[in-house]
């Protein structure tokens, strides 16, 4: 078995704006997480170095929190994004072991887009783990409300 988790999505937009959909704060808090899940971005650098912070929270308990960290390693604009994520604590702490790297390839389709996500653990058992977490089934809800979100005329209004 392989460490790497690959998810392949042929998104209804043009690459411009897909990218903008992955790489804004503004953008990517309307889409990020699951189906009934609300996501703050607390800071957002896209540059190599930079930091991604976020919070997920299901709709259904305002108590329940899940936080992310992602430093930005590769940065492509607009066909390649690569970042090592971890769970963090509201401080951007990284919480436990927890560490993947993260490469999106966005390949342009004129007006839509192919994104391949390579989520890539350390070890098997790692990539195991979270798959008993849902990670693979809750990005898949994640990229269909990307899918979502790009085809509304506010999404479309927004590329630059």
């Amino acid at each position: 078995m392989d460490a790497e988790i690959t998810i392949a999505r042929l998104l209804h937009a043009p690459r411009d704006l897909v990218w903008d959909g992955l790489t804004s704060p503004e953008h990517i808090a309307r889409w990020w997480g699951p189906k009934g899940w609300t996501t703050t971005v607390y800071r957002m650098d896209v540059h190599p170095g930079g930091v991604w912070h976020y919070c997920m929270r299901p709709d259904h308990d305002a108590t329940e929190e899940v936080w992310g960290r992602a430093v930005y390693e590769t940065i492509e604009k607009p066909s390649q994004l690569t970042y090592l994520e971890t769970f963090s604590d509201p401080d951007a702490n990284i919480v436990g072991d927890s560490r993947r790297t993260v490469t999106l390839e966005l390949h342009d389709r004129g007006e839509h887009t192919d994104l391949v996500v390579r989520t890539r653990f350390d070890t098997v058992e790692e990539r195991e783990a979270m798959e008993k977490l849902g990670m693979a089934a809750g990005f898949s809800m994640t990229l269909d409300r990307f899918d979502d979100w790009l085809t509304t005329s506010t999404a479309k209004g927004s590329a630059t």
